[in-house]
């Protein structure tokens, strides 16, 4: 029998999987370019 906790935590990492691969995400500078973006777009709104 699985720890629940443990449980949990392979079905979150499994959803996140799905969502970088939705999101386009397949490395470390596909992220930094998403942030940089969203970062960007929100200094955009405060002006």
């Amino acid at each position: 029998m699985m720890n629940p906790a443990t449980y949990a935590m392979e079905v979150f990492q499994k959803e996140m999987e799905d969502e970088w691969e939705k999101a386009r995400i397949h490395s470390q500078e596909d992220l930094d370019e998403l942030v940089q973006k969203m970062r960007l777009e929100v200094e955009a709104e405060k002006t």
